[in-house]
C-alpha cells in the first residue's frame, strides 16, 4: 500500500521548473495542455454547448443526484453528516459518480471563474468532510449500512474513494483551495495505516487518478498492470 500515498504525493508535487503559474505536471507527460483558462470558445456550437453545461447541465445533474430514486444520491453524504436521517440509497458505486460531478464543477468553475460554482463546491466539500469517518474512512454505503469494510471488492470502496482523490487535485488545481485536498489525505492514510486494507485492493483506482491529467503520465501507466489483473480490482 505503500505505492498508493508515494504516487498521490507525486501526483501533487510540483515538476521541476514549472513556473508558479502554471500546472505541476508529472515528469512522464509527453505533451502537456495549455492553462485551464487558456482557451474559451467564444462563438459558434461549442461555445453554446459550453454555455448550457454551466447554465443547465451542472445544475441538472445535482438534481438527479438528489433524487433518491437515482443510482448516486448526494443525500448520502448528509445522512452520515448529521445533517438528516435516512439510510443508504443508491448502489455501492454512488459515492463515485457524486465526486465526478464535483469534479465536473470544479473544471468548469477553472474556465468561467463562477462564484455560484465556487459556492456550491465549498458546499457539498463541507458536507463530505462532516461525513467522513474520523479515521479519515469515507464510503456511504458502508458508513450507512452494516457492511464491514474491505470485505467485498464489490463495494466498491477504492473505487468510491479513487475518484475523491481525483476531484479533489483537480478542485486544488483549479481553485489553489485545499478544503477537499483535507478531505483526500484522510482515505490516503487510511488505506496505508490500517489492517482492514487488503494488500493491493484495487490500489491503481486511488492512485491512478489521483492527479487528475497526471494520472496518464508513463509512471502511472507501469503501476497498473499487477492490480488491473488482481481479483480486486474486478467490478
Amino acid at each position: 500500500m505503500a505505492f498508493l500515498l508515494v504516487a498521490w504525493a507525486a501526483a501533487l508535487a510540483p515538476a521541476a521548473g514549472a513556473r508558479a503559474d502554471e500546472p505541476a505536471w508529472g515528469p512522464h507527460l509527453v505533451q502537456r495542455p495549455p492553462r485551464h483558462d487558456a482557451v474559451r470558445w467564444t462563438d459558434g456550437f461549442w461555445a453554446e454547448k459550453a454555455r448550457l453545461l454551466r447554465e443547465v447541465s451542472l445544475w441538472e445533474v445535482q438534481r438527479a443526484l438528489q433524487n433518491p430514486e437515482n443510482a448516486a444520491v448526494l443525500a448520502n453524504f448528509r445522512t452520515a453528516a448529521g445533517m438528516r436521517e435516512g439510510k443508504h440509497l443508491g448502489t455501492n458505486w454512488g459515492d463515485g459518480d457524486c465526486y465526478k460531478w464535483l469534479e465536473a464543477v470544479a473544471r468548469v468553475y477553472g474556465a468561467t471563474r463562477d462564484d455560484r460554482l465556487d459556492r456550491l463546491l465549498e458546499d457539498w466539500i463541507a458536507v463530505i468532510a462532516k461525513a467522513q469517518a474520523p479515521d479519515g474512512y469515507i464510503s456511504m454505503n458502508v458508513q450507512l449500512t452494516e457492511k464491514t469494510r474491505f470485505a467485498n471488492p464489490h463495494h466498491h470502496e477504492m473505487y468510491n474513494m479513487g475518484h475523491l482523490l481525483t476531484a479533489a487535485a483537480v478542485h486544488h488545481r483549479m481553485t489553489g483551495k485545499d478544503s477537499f485536498l483535507a478531505v483526500a489525505r484522510g482515505p490516503v492514510v487510511y488505506c496505508l495505516e490500517s489492517p482492514d486494507v487488503p494488500d493491493g485492493a484495487a490500489v491503481a483506482d486511488v492512485a491512478l487518478p489521483a492527479g487528475g491529467d497526471r494520472g496518464q503520465s508513463r509512471g502511472f501507466r507501469e503501476q497498473e498492470g499487477p492490480c488491473a489483473e488482481s481479483e480486486h480490482y474486478s467490478s
